[in-house]
C-alpha cells in the first residue's frame, strides 16, 4: 500500500509544497522562489526584483501582513530627487499586505521590526508600472528610506 504525504511550507512570503509517494525518495517543491540573493553595494535582492538594506536594525515587533504599520518615509528619484515624504509630526499609517500601498512597500516592509530604518529600491513591476503617478513617471524606478514607528 502506498501512502502520499505532504508538508505545507512557508518560505520567504510564499508556499511550497513537499510530497513523497510511497517507496519513492523523490521530493517535488512547487512555486518556490529562489531566495533573496546579497548584492556587492549590500542590497539584497528578492525573487520579485525588490531590493533593500537595513540601515538600522529594530528592536521592536516585527510587522507582516494584516500589520497597522505607522511609518516616516522619503521617496526619491535614482538621481536623489525627492518625490515624496511623510510630514515631520504626521507618520504615515496603513494597513500592510492589504494592496494600500504599491506592491513593493508590501513585500519591503514585511519583516520590519520597530524602530528599524531600511532602505528599499522598487522596480516599476512594484511600484507604479506605466502609468503615471502624480510627479512619477511611468516605468519609474523608485528609492525610498522607511523608518519603522509603530506595529499594532
Amino acid at each position: 500500500m502506498k501512502t502520499k504525504h505532504w508538508i505545507r511550507v512557508g518560505f520567504a512570503g510564499a508556499a511550497f509544497t513537499l510530497s513523497s509517494c510511497g517507496t519513492s525518495n523523490s521530493v517535488v517543491i512547487i512555486d518556490a522562489p529562489p531566495p533573496p540573493v546579497v548584492l556587492p553595494n549590500g542590497m539584497t535582492r528578492t525573487a520579485s526584483g525588490l531590493q533593500y538594506q537595513i540601515l538600522e536594525p529594530g528592536t521592536g515587533r516585527a510587522a507582516h501582513s494584516g500589520s497597522l504599520v505607522t511609518v516616516a518615509y522619503l521617496g526619491m528619484f535614482p538621481n536623489g530627487k525627492v518625490f515624496d515624504q511623510s510630514p515631520a509630526n504626521n507618520p504615515f499609517e496603513f494597513a500592510l499586505g492589504t494592496g494600500y500601498v504599491i506592491k513593493g512597500w508590501d513585500e519591503g516592509l514585511d519583516g520590519m521590526k520597530v524602530g528599524e530604518k531600511r532602505k528599499l529600491i522598487v522596480p516599476p513591476s512594484l511600484g507604479y508600472g506605466a502609468r503615471q503617478a502624480g510627479a512619477i513617471p511611468p516605468n519609474s524606478t523608485l528609492w525610498f528610506e522607511i523608518h519603522m514607528l509603530d506595529v499594532k
